[in-house]
């Protein structure tokens, strides 16, 4: 999972695209537009819900620890080049 932003008219307008990337069939899976926000972030995680993922990749952003405990059971966390929380 991560997330990237652009802007709309000028900087203070941003908008946020948080995505989930399938390394397996080179895709994303699921996404969501909003401001950078737990509020953005559980739109994704409910739309990866029906894909029943165990194994999240995500950069050190508080919000991605925090969210994802909430939606899942932890099993192990084992950090491969970026933060990596594996669930089950």
């Amino acid at each position: 999972m991560d997330e990237q932003w652009s802007f709309v008219g000028n900087k203070k307008q941003q908008r946020w695209l948080f995505y989930a990337w399938e390394p397996r069939f080179k895709k994303i899976i699921a996404h969501a537009f909003g401001s950078r926000s737990k509020e953005t972030l559980k739109k994704l995680l409910e739309r990866l819900a029906r894909f029943r993922v165990s194994f999240y990749c995500t950069d050190d952003w508080q919000l991605y620890t925090s969210c994802l405990l909430s939606f899942t059971t932890p099993i192990r966390n084992k950090p491969i080049r970026k933060k990596c929380l594996k669930f089950g």
